[in-house]
């Protein structure tokens, strides 16, 4: 099974201000670029979704495309990625994440190879992470059918309809902070890197 990496940058970004996450620098990166570093070792084709692509001028290089729905959050950016994806499976990020880790990641992956999976997400501590996520070409059709009829446009709601593999991760310091989220200021000041 081929697989691609879409990586997720087209939020409101409102409790940042307004300020597009994936520009937020970590320890003198940019995570954007911090993220697209490691993607990069394993993943071929990366590419940015995003309703702002006036913002992402510096990434020509990476295919980018917008929302089809709107006002649904998250679950449009991976409907978008699924859409214009060339592989069969497309390993999902978020742009607020700065520390993604490949071990991780790999593991994902192997569930969604060898399982058959439509989707692979990680679960630490009983918290789902469904934007570090392994989504399968083939749940498209149902995902744009569940955005259209459904009330609950919560990643998890559509999880539940799909064949989801859900990877338990060992709840530790360095686990916990590959899935640390930028979504206040107050939260790059906390971070210990």
């Amino acid at each position: 099974m081929k697989i691609e990496s879409a990586i997720l940058a087209g939020g409101k970004n409102s409790r940042y201000g307004g300020m597009n996450k994936a520009f937020i620098v970590v320890d003198g990166q940019q995570i954007l670029d911090r993220n697209i570093s490691v993607l990069g070792t394993t993943f071929s084709r990366i590419s940015i979704i995003t309703n702002h692509t006036e913002q992402f001028s510096a990434y020509s290089n990476y295919p980018m495309s917008s929302d089809y729905f709107h006002e649904v959050g998250p679950l449009a950016g991976i409907h978008s990625a699924l859409k214009n994806a060339v592989t069969e499976g497309v390993f999902i990020s978020s742009c607020d994440m700065p520390f993604l880790d490949k071990n991780i990641i790999d593991s994902i992956l192997s569930l969604a190879v060898t399982k058959n999976a439509e989707a692979v997400t990680p679960r630490i501590n009983g918290k789902l992470e469904p934007l570090f996520a392994f989504y399968n070409v083939g749940v498209l059709a149902l995902l744009e059918q569940h955005i259209k009829e459904n009330k609950d446009k919560s990643i998890r709601s559509f999880l539940k309809k799909v064949n989801t593999i859900y990877i338990d991760i060992d709840d530790t310091v360095f686990n916990r902070k590959a899935f640390t989220n930028i979504n206040h200021p107050k939260d790059l000041e906390e971070l210990n890197y």
